[in-house]
Formats: structure tokens, sequence, C-alpha cells
């Protein structure tokens, strides 16, 4: 994408490269995400197009910019996502210990997408300010629900996934 004006408030970090992402650009992935079929999760970065919030697309490999997610001075979101089928356990992201003590509020979310549950996530990241998505599957819950565990502080959290094989999510929090 060619460099345009305006402030940046989306990060992508995809194999050590991580984009900053001005804001002017970010209709161009809204619309690819459109045509992909992910209508859903177009809900967050349009909420980044307005300027509502910031957010910062982590793969499993590096260090991510954190800092800059502060400077933006508007709510952010962390989205932790694998970068390979099946590299979605706790154990493979290198720099989740700095972004779970970054973040006040985490949500698991192991179902398919909905454009209610990206509200939902978009609402609470403008209650909490800082939040960390993570996108995983089924198997790989109680992973994240024991590493969330063994977190130095108290981490309040949703999980988001089908009960019995119904659409309708889990929702708990820890304590």
């Amino acid at each position: 994408m060619p460099y345009s004006k305006g402030p940046v408030r989306l990060f992508m970090a995809d194999n050590w490269t991580l984009n900053r992402i001005r804001t002017t650009e970010v209709p161009e992935i809204i619309n690819a995400l459109q045509v992909a079929g992910l209508h859903e999760r177009a809900i967050l970065f349009q909420a980044v197009a307005r300027g509502e919030i910031a957010m910062l697309g982590a793969d499993n490999r590096g260090k991510m910019p954190l800092k800059d997610l502060r400077a933006c001075g508007v709510p952010s979101i962390t989205f932790l996502s694998a970068n390979e089928p099946g590299k979605e356990r706790p154990q493979d992201f290198d720099d989740l210990r700095r972004i779970l003590a970054w973040a006040r509020f985490v949500v698991i979310h192991a179902q398919h997408e909905r454009s209610s549950d990206y509200e939902a996530i978009l609402n609470l990241t403008r209650d909490c300010g800082r939040l960390l998505l993570i996108e995983t599957s089924l198997p790989h819950i109680t992973m994240w629900l024991e590493r969330l565990s063994y977190s130095k502080k108290l981490m309040p959290f949703m999980l988001m996934a089908p009960e019995n094989g119904e659409e309708q999510p889990i929702v708990e929090t820890m304590h």
C-alpha cells in the first residue's frame, strides 16, 4: 500500500515485519475482508477507520509494539492469531507474557465468526481500554485458560465458544 497521510492506528505484524498502516488505508483492508466473506471481522477495522480504537494484529513471532498502541491515545485491541495452522497455543506466541501484562481484559474467541461477537468485543474495548483478543480453536481453549490462570495479575476474561455444539457463546469470567 502506498504511503498516505493520516494517523497510524493499525499495526499488522507478519513474520517479524511490522506494518504501520495509516487510518486512510484501512478502507482497503475492510474491502478485502468483505470480498473474502469476513464481514464480521470488518467491524473492528471499521472502528479503526473511524478513529475509535487502535489495533495491533499480531502473529506468533517477535516482540509487539505495545508502546505504539499506547501512543495512539484511544482504546486498543491486540489481536492474536496464528500465522500457521496448529500454531495457536499459548506457548507459540513469543511475546505473550508482555501482552498479558499490557491487557486489562482478555477475550478468547473460539467459534464461528458472528457480527454480535465483534460488536461485543468492540464495546468491551471501549470500556476497558486495552483488550487482548485471542482467536483460537476449540481444542486449544483449555491451554489458554490454564495460561491465564498463571498470569501474575488477576485477568478478567470472556470465553466465546459454542456450548454443546450450539452457536450461543459460553461467557465466563476468571476471579
